[in-house]
């Protein structure tokens, strides 16, 4: 039995993910909310989406976020270039940052540094961070760009991510 607000997704391997998801019941989705419930609905989004391709170890979890960031950047960079997108992430990092200083630090802000920051965490705090990262970054996007185009354009990666093994085949 789930305690009321949570969800448990499991993942690839069978192990459980918690998600908290608000209480529809509770009144903020007609109250006009609607920042706070795209930002949770996002967040359960996303969580599936690595749900689906995590495992409990930091390699495989920092390898299924980078998949996710990977199929990202090819359907964003025709729409805002390879410098829009890296602009982005590297806004999105240093906002996820101050939930988590150890983003941060010597070495600068790319794909590359995250990664090697990640890969250092435990797994839990690796698969925290990442998922921030993929929302701040989305909701980033989402000003930008507009919402509707946002998950016009990134739906189908939250929907069906590739796994890693399936993006080094497509390469």
């Amino acid at each position: 039995m789930t305690a009321k607000g949570v969800k448990r997704i499991l993942r690839r391997d069978g192990s459980p993910l918690v998600i908290v998801v608000p209480d529809p019941g509770s009144g903020n989705a007609a109250s006009g909310v609607g920042m706070a419930n795209d930002r949770d609905q996002l967040r359960v989004t996303i969580g599936r989406a690595l749900a689906r391709l995590s495992v409990a170890n930091t390699t495989e979890i920092t390898a299924s976020v980078l998949a996710l960031w990977k199929q990202i950047a090819v359907r964003l960079t025709p729409i805002i270039g390879a410098q829009g997108v890296e602009v982005l992430f590297a806004r999105a990092l240093h906002l996820t940052s101050s939930a988590f200083p150890w983003l941060s630090g010597p070495g600068g802000s790319s794909v590359e540094d995250f990664q090697s920051r990640l890969a250092r965490q435990e797994p839990f705090t690796a698969e925290a961070a990442g998922s921030e990262l993929l929302v701040t970054f989305t909701e980033l996007l989402g000003t930008l760009i507009g919402g509707s185009l946002s998950a016009h354009l990134l739906g189908p990666v939250w929907a069906l991510p590739k796994t890693p093994s399936q993006e080094e085949n497509s390469a």
